[in-house]
């Protein structure tokens, strides 16, 4: 986007805000950039097209900000995972006005351009949730990744609600940090239990066949990376890459031996931090020898 156009929305978000959409007119939004009315419908053919590409341009730029952080370094991927969250409810909060008169004035209902671009939003708010908490928590999650994104969804809308219409104050580091610990104790508890899922990987359209050796291989990449985060006795970690990299080469084998696919992921769960790794990867493991 050139910048005049970025300048034409960020003013007309702020009017928008300010007066209303039906009380903002293109002659006040032109006068508001400096620049004549003929040059604001040069680059927006009418007042609906600007605010729909202002919807548009809120929750890009936000996703932009949080990619952003993928550069800097953090101690572990759940603070990465609490500064993009600080972020996203940050921007909710500057921009609540603007948000909040989709509803107030023109109701969604109403608008079928504007009902399809908000479930065009929602649906990759949703996939933004996933890819963010597959980073964080690696693919054990994937057989139930909806539920989890549905469940938090849920929580962080009834907060921000609560911020918004109740004028509640509550710090935004606090929230973030209070929701990514209750995603944890969550999380655990779906992998250490094994939990079907409520939602098909197909919920949002996509994944409607379930590769399960495909995922295998994911949760044994992400072992990896772990294993090479962890802090411990140079030789004693190259042990353990030993191990997942032995695992793998059984895997590849056509007849690969599960009692020895067993007697490796028993040696790698002395690591608390690859035991859910480790236990699902073994359930996935029996569920295809049985299945094969």
């Amino acid at each position: 986007m050139n910048t005049q156009k970025e300048k034409i929305i960020q003013t007309s978000m702020r009017l928008f805000s300010e007066n209303g959409y039906h009380e903002t007119s293109m002659q006040a939004i032109a006068k508001a950039c400096g620049i004549s009315k003929g040059s604001l419908y040069n680059s927006f053919s009418s007042k609906e097209d600007l605010y729909m590409d202002s919807i548009e341009f809120f929750q890009h730029a936000m996703f932009q900000k949080a990619q952003s952080l993928d550069e800097k370094h953090f101690s572990t991927k759940k603070e990465t995972f609490i500064q993009k969250l600080i972020i996203q409810i940050e921007d909710f909060l500057d921009k609540r006005d603007f948000i909040l008169l989709q509803f107030r004035e023109l109701p969604i209902r109403d608008n079928q351009r504007l009902q399809t671009l908000m479930e065009e939003n929602k649906n990759r708010m949703m996939h933004w949730h996933k890819n963010l908490f597959t980073a964080t928590y690696g693919h054990t999650i994937q057989p139930y990744i909806w539920d989890i994104v549905i469940m938090f969804e849920g929580m962080m809308k009834e907060y921000l609600q609560l911020l918004v219409h109740n004028k509640i104050h509550l710090s935004i580091e606090n929230l973030a940090r209070f929701l990514s610990d209750r995603m944890d104790v969550i999380i655990d508890q779906m992998n250490r239990d094994q939990i079907v899922s409520i939602l098909p990987l197909s919920f949002m359209g996509e994944e409607s066949t379930y590769n399960k050796v495909e995922h295998i291989q994911r949760i044994i990449s992400d072992m990896k990376e772990v294993i090479h985060t962890l802090t411990i006795n140079k030789n004693e970690k190259q042990y353990y890459v030993d191990s997942i990299n032995l695992l793998e080469q059984e895997l590849q084998d056509k007849h690969p031996r599960l009692f020895l696919l067993r007697a490796l992921l028993t040696y790698v769960k002395e690591i608390s931090d690859l035991r859910s790794y480790s236990d699902h990867l073994e359930q996935l493991l029996t569920e295809y020898f049985t299945q094969n």
